[in-house]
């Protein structure tokens, strides 16, 4: 099967995935909303967003350093073990190491034996995590997908059958089925991983050894990127505005980063797997090559984020009527677009990321992040401005920062986004979000 249609092929399952899981999920979370307390609903969402969060720094870079090495990796089962045991490993035990002090992490009020699940879960997670980005490369979308979708399934339907069944939404109840679906997840994707390696040749080839330094560098830049990249994601919003401004506010911007979420991970999924994919797999091809691979990623990305926009500007009012408890004040709808600008944003970095991740230039994505939040902790902006303006300043700094890698990838490697946006999706976007408009009461 030639390259461009194991990605097609990928995209198609991605986009399953994307679309099925993200319906469950935003689902799920109206009904959360409404059943509970807005300072339960901002406590539950602080805790998964610390899960997630403690995740991303975990993880040390690795899930973004296995595509620019994955062709080399995989060369042969010698490689590919050589790797788990340098990288794998060490990186699981630095997991469960962090995992043992993630009371430190929590709020004083949660309780012990809730802590400990949230520790299981963030180990089950991580791990998670990093095998699904490797099947990804290997253009195992189908597997993924059907372990996802089973697994989100399986979790909504032991959430809410439990809740029909008598039992009050509570902590244990949120988050003892997750760690259930998360594990058995778990264990099936190191089935899949392991039918992989099994299936690679035994022979070495020489030509692709991999320079441990250049692994080593492009790891320790790219986890300090990711980690730039957290300041501006709701796993590190929502806790720090539960720390600040109160768990309702917090609920609030988690309700709101749902809604966004069911956008950006739809992209995330589709394009940034399958394209990360793509571009792996085209690494050693000729600078034309990549070229096109790259008009094609961004081409289907903007189609999404245009007709996203599409769709915001005509239903946001509607959306923002879901939640019936806050004010709908000027301050507090600003804050609301504030946020959800800052959330869309991630969709415009991902194509020109997997690019230079793919380039081993993580150098350059971390200058352009890291260097003007260093300039906003060292001011204490954190801690100091109220949130609208706290806001405003991280939506100025993801402008600049994309502005920057965007000539930057020109002046490199000549990469052209492509703009073109087709005739008959515009009518689809248009009909969709009016239907939408007409249909949500």
């Amino acid at each position: 099967m030639s390259i461009y249609k194991k990605f097609s092929s990928s995209l198609k399952w991605n986009t399953i995935e994307a679309l099925i899981y993200k319906f469950l999920l935003v689902g799920h979370q109206v009904m959360l909303f409404r059943a509970t307390a807005p300072a339960t609903y901002g406590l539950i969402g602080t805790l998964f967003a610390s899960v997630f969060l403690l995740v991303a720094i975990a993880n040390l870079g690795l899930d973004n350093t296995i595509g620019p090495f994955f062709m080399r990796i995989t060369a042969s089962k010698k490689k590919f073990k050589d790797f788990s045991q340098a990288h794998f490993l060490p990186n699981f035990l630095l997991i469960g190491l962090i995992c043992l002090s993630a009371g430190l992490f929590l709020p004083s009020t949660v309780p012990s034996s809730i802590v400990v699940l949230l520790a299981l879960l963030t180990f089950s997670e991580a791990m998670k995590k990093t095998l699904r980005i490797l099947l990804q490369n290997a253009f195992l979308a189908k597997k993924t997908t059907l372990i996802e979708l089973a697994t989100i399934s399986s979790y909504v339907g032991l959430v809410w059958g439990g809740h029909l069944s008598g039992l009050p939404i509570s902590l244990p109840l949120i988050f003892i089925p997750m760690l259930i679906t998360s594990l058995a997840s778990c264990l099936v994707l190191i089935f899949f991983t392991y039918q992989f390696y099994s299936q690679l040749p035994d022979q070495i080839i020489e030509e692709s050894q991999i320079k441990k330094t250049s692994m080593i560098k492009t790891r320790g830049l790219t986890w300090l990127h990711d980690l730039s990249h957290l300041i501006f994601s709701g796993n590190f919003l929502i806790p720090l505005f539960a720390f600040r401004f109160g768990l309702a506010q917090a609920g609030l911007l988690k309700f709101i980063g749902n809604i966004c979420y069911g956008i950006t991970t739809i992209i995330q999924k589709i394009f940034g797997f399958s394209g990360g994919a793509l571009l792996a797999n085209l690494k050693h091809e000729k600078l034309a090559a990549r070229q096109a691979a790259f008009i094609t990623i961004t081409n289907k990305v903007h189609h999404v984020l245009f007709g996203a926009v599409v769709f915001l500007s005509i239903n946001y009012k509607k959306l923002l009527n879901l939640n019936t408890t806050a004010s709908t004040a000027d301050y507090q709808f600003f804050l609301i677009l504030l946020f959800i600008t800052l959330m869309l944003s991630e969709s415009f970095f991902i194509s020109y990321e997997k690019l230079y991740l793919n380039e081993e230039r993580s150098d350059l994505l971390l200058l352009f992040n890291l260097v003007p939040i260093l300039l906003l902790a060292a001011l204490n902006v954190f801690a100091l401005l109220p949130p609208l303006l706290l806001l405003s300043s991280l939506v100025s700094i993801r402008v600049v920062s994309f502005s920057c890698i965007r000539l930057a990838s020109w002046y490199q490697w000549h990469m052209r986004p492509s703009l073109k946006i087709e005739p008959l999706y515009l009518v689809g976007a248009l009909a969709f979000s009016i239907g939408f408009f007409f249909v949500l009461p």
